[in-house]
């Protein structure tokens, strides 16, 4: 796993030949659908943002063929209370 503050990059090797990472970034709704909507827009906006990464992110992003990306917005939201997470917690027994 390796970050720039912004990208963030999480890859799991399966083997010595084959792995899968995930990338994620921010980046407004509609341009988040635009990009996701095409794999070779995706492959080049991830080679834009990890092009600075250190070896060997930048060639395993440039390796990966853009038939097998895809790519979906994923949304952020405000931490949930205690409550929120389990409502049952604040219900006294008896």
């Amino acid at each position: 796993q390796t970050s720039d503050g912004e990208t963030r990059l999480f890859g799991m090797p399966f083997s010595d030949e084959k792995s899968m990472w995930q990338l994620s970034w921010p980046m407004p709704e509609q341009q988040a659908l635009q990009t996701a909507a095409s794999p070779e827009l995706l492959r080049q906006e991830a080679l834009r943002r990890c092009r600075e990464l250190h070896d060997p992110i930048p060639a395993i992003i440039a390796a990966a063929p853009p038939h097998l990306l895809s790519g979906y917005p994923a949304y952020d939201r405000p931490a949930m209370s205690p409550e929120e997470l389990c409502p049952e917690a604040g219900l006294e027994s008896g």
